[in-house]
């Protein structure tokens, strides 16, 4: 009988894959599923209030500028 195992973060790990398997590698970690919906509320939650803030004029100008210069560069 295989027996789930929890890893330093908690996240269920099983003991008959090798540790490779379960933690992937540098450029492809796992991460368990309910760790990556947790992060993704309190990143959500954290952010909040920076999403609800309205758009500085000067970036709004900006943008103008630069929607500006590309209509002229298709127009050419």
């Amino acid at each position: 009988m295989v027996t789930r195992e929890n890893d330093d973060m908690g996240a269920s790990v099983d003991p008959s894959t090798n540790l490779e398997e379960q933690r992937g590698d540098q450029n492809n970690p796992v991460v368990d599923k309910k760790i990556q919906e947790r992060l993704g509320r309190q990143l959500k939650a954290l952010y909040e209030d920076v999403v609800k803030q309205p758009i500085p004029d000067r970036l709004l100008n900006l943008m103008a500028q630069l929607e500006a210069q590309k209509k002229g560069s298709d127009d050419a």
